[in-house]
């Protein structure tokens, strides 16, 4: 009895510890599941499995391979979801590097592409404290340096077309009008345009840059080589 007990305790063993701490991308039995898995009695959504297990460890990319379009850096997750630093570039210069605590970002997440431009924003227990943003589009150039009050109002400047616009108080005033700039409960950046005291315009992010919309971005494509969904955020 006393061998089998040790012989089971041995297969144990063995089986806890198959999960990899690290694995480099392909792999067959790394798969992102957009819908609820059952492991051990807990429910698990939108996460990284292992051999049909929310993976926790870290996740190795190499500019080698088509399925990660030339990109190589690592990802680490914990229970299929990020957790931990994620640090990724490719031959162009390009990045993109943020860390993850408590299913939030927390620190410096920056992110440069050649085509739109460069963002920097410092979190703090997921919430932004500041922003740095240098985006180019089909019709202009757009800057922004702003930081971002116990209270949700920015301060700072703006510009786009030619115009600087300088924010206090989440406030500025701009040809007659009275734009205001504010973080709400939800982490985003509203802006209204107001004639007056009448409101005439309410521009609202279609989502928040959160931990869980790069988790839908990013791993379908990277895991399971599926195309980006950009309808999340257009």
């Amino acid at each position: 009895m006393k061998r089998y007990l040790l012989m089971l305790a041995l297969t144990l063993g063995l089986v806890i510890s198959c999960m990899p701490k690290e694995v480099a991308l392909p792999n067959k039995n790394l798969k992102y599941e957009k819908g609820e898995i059952t492991h051990k009695g807990k429910v698990y959504k939108g996460v990284v499995t292992y051999k049909g297990q929310p993976y926790t460890g870290k996740i190795a990319t190499s500019t080698k391979e088509k399925l990660t379009s030339g990109w190589s850096g690592f990802i680490n997750l914990k229970d299929g979801h990020l957790d931990g630093m994620t640090e990724v570039k490719n031959a162009s210069g390009e990045y993109t590097k943020f860390n993850v605590i408590n299913s939030k970002f927390d620190g410096e997440y920056a992110a440069k592409m050649n085509k739109t431009g460069n963002v920097t924003i410092f979190f703090k227990d997921g919430r932004p404290e500041s922003t740095k943003i240098e985006m180019k589009t089909l019709t202009t150039a757009i800057k922004q340096d702003f930081t971002i009050d116990a209270d949700g109002k920015i301060n700072g400047e703006m510009t786009a077309y030619g115009s600087t616009i300088i924010f206090k108080d989440g406030t500025a005033e701009v040809n007659g009008m009275t734009m205001k700039l504010y973080l709400n409960d939800k982490n985003k950046i509203i802006t209204e345009i107001y004639q007056g005291d009448k409101l005439i315009q309410k521009d609202e992010p279609k989502t928040s840059l959160v931990p869980e919309l790069l988790e839908k971005l990013i791993f379908p494509t990277m895991i399971n080589g599926e195309k980006m969904d950009m309808s999340l955020v257009i």
